[in-house]
C-alpha cells in the first residue's frame, strides 16, 4: 500500500470535561473520498 496523503494519529477532543473522541486515527489514500461528520 502506498503512503497516505493525509494521516492523523491518536486524536482527542474534549468539550467542557466530556471526552467526545479518544485515540482516533485516520489515513487517507490518494484518489479516495472521505467525510467526517459531527456536530
Amino acid at each position: 500500500m502506498a503512503e497516505p496523503i493525509l494521516s492523523t494519529r491518536d486524536v482527542v477532543k474534549v468539550y467542557a470535561g466530556f471526552t467526545a473522541l479518544a485515540g482516533v486515527s485516520l489515513d487517507v489514500a490518494e484518489g479516495t473520498i472521505h467525510a467526517i461528520i459531527g456536530p
